[in-house]
């Protein structure tokens, strides 16, 4: 069973800068590290926790999951940092 996060659109929230900066390889946060490989990001979890989170709180497919990371559009990527940090992790 898959939940879903909260329904954002981009115009309710700010694009964060690292969504927009193609060519910076890796950004680094408490709860996940996200790889920008610009047509794709890469949201790796750091722990079995992160990674259950969000098996539990993102709606994804079973091929959106490889190398133990959830690749996501540049799109949503924003949308998701946000659903992180709603649900109390911090991004540093």
């Amino acid at each position: 069973m898959t939940a879903h996060i909260p329904t954002l659109s981009l115009s309710d929230v700010e694009t964060p800068p690292f969504v927009s900066a193609i060519g910076e390889a890796y950004e680094h946060y408490g709860f996940v590290i996200i790889e920008n490989h610009g047509s794709i990001f890469l949201f790796r979890p750091r722990t079995g926790y992160a990674a259950d989170w969000l098996r539990e709180n993102v709606a994804s497919e079973g091929w959106q999951w490889f190398g133990g990371a959830l690749a996501v559009e540049p799109r949503y990527a924003g949308q998701l940092v946000c659903g992180i940090e709603d649900a109390g992790f911090s991004v540093r």
